[in-house]
């Protein structure tokens, strides 16, 4: 495994993170790119996923249940990491094409 796919494996992988995964891929799955928002809204966020969003977007960690996501920002903290251009990517890459 590559040191990038082993990073995206620490940052979302992972059977507990799959529920978080699956919200992230229906924000893409319900879009055109005509129509494609810029940001995200999740609620009802587990302590796992609070955690991992916290280290996608660079902010600490905190107790609220819900979190308001900018993609671009995720987008550019995963290709600073050095692990793949977009969140989009790194969901295909864990789990498949997005259709």
């Amino acid at each position: 495994m590559s040191t990038a796919a082993a990073k995206l494996q620490r940052l979302l992988g992972g059977p507990a993170l799959w529920p978080l995964r699956q919200r992230l891929r229906r924000h893409y799955e319900r879009q055109s790119d005509a129509t494609a928002r810029t940001s995200l809204h999740l609620s009802q966020l587990s302590a796992a996923e609070r955690e991992a969003l916290a280290l996608l977007t660079g902010r600490p960690p905190r107790g609220a249940r819900s979190m308001q996501l900018d993609i671009a920002r995720i987008d550019a903290a995963l290709q600073d990491a050095g692990v793949c251009h977009s969140l989009r990517e790194a969901l295909e890459l864990l789990d498949g094409p997005i259709t």
